[in-house]
């Protein structure tokens, strides 16, 4: 009981509720957001509810705590602690997941990964129609990058992908790129738009519908499935290894 009242007294607040020994101070409450509106009805609920949780808590200590309920506590407690230490574990085994087992994983599972519909590997720019187009492309399918791109990239975000994506057709339509030109290729092409931009384009890959989706597009998912199997392995070793020792220890008995 010391160190309760001394918690309490070294609140720097005033308490604003008390049921039996326990305090509520305005620290405990929940802000309220800015769309709550009144935040003094606010307040008294919460103030409210507290006191009615004390109520009820302190109604139900009086009644004999069942059996059922110890043995569930016990077992929820055992839960908590067991799994804060192998969260522990897992923190230090600091599992990798190559890249390899990435790919053997993606193909042994392929048929998991369909595509049902076409994808496109694009990149593009959408640029003024000036004399700067011809060397674009020229620099673009010599070096891979024009000079002044980067920075023409940046102002106008909206009209560059500069790095080739796996796209559906929808986005090839939102460029207005006709769909006689949905072709691959390993360079560079420009189309000239009717609003007197030019589309400054490549489309590395195509996979159609019923072709497997590309890894790019999965790999955080089956890196998320692998990191989970691999887990579970590296707990279950654990856990077979204490219970050799304890078995070698004669530290249980099994009746």
């Amino acid at each position: 009981m010391f160190s309760c009242k001394f918690w309490k007294e070294s609140r720097e607040e005033n308490p604003i509720a008390k049921v039996n020994g326990n305090y509520l101070y305005p620290s405990d409450l929940i802000d309220p957001s800015q769309d709550i509106g009144d935040t003094t009805l606010w307040n008294e609920n919460q103030i409210e509810e507290w006191v009615k949780m004390e109520l009820m808590y302190a109604q139900a200590k009086k009644e004999d705590v069942s059996q059922d309920l110890q043995d569930k506590l016990e077992d929820y407690k055992q839960s908590l602690v067991i799994a804060a230490y192998q969260q522990k574990l897992l923190e230090s085994a600091n599992i990798q997941i190559s890249e390899e087992k990435i790919t053997a994983y993606y193909k042994e599972h392929l048929n998991d990964y369909q595509l049902d519909h076409d994808l496109y590997k694009l990149s593009y720019y959408i640029l003024p129609n000036d004399d700067n187009l011809d060397s674009i492309l020229k620099d673009l399918n010599q070096n891979g990058s024009a000079s002044f791109l980067n920075n023409y990239c940046l102002e106008n975000i909206q009209f560059c992908m500069n790095k080739d994506l796996w796209v559906e057709d929808l986005v090839l339509s939102d460029i207005y790129l006709p769909q006689y030109l949905w072709v691959s290729s390993s360079k560079f092409q420009s189309y000239y738009r009717e609003d007197n931009l030019v589309c400054v384009y490549r489309i590395e890959a195509k996979k159609k519908d019923g072709e497997g989706i590309p890894l790019v597009q999965v790999k955080p998912e089956i890196i998320q499935i692998l990191r989970f199997q691999m887990e579970k392995e590296f707990l279950k070793n654990i856990e077979d290894e204490l219970f050799l020792n304890a078995q070698n220890k004669k530290n249980f008995e099994i009746y």
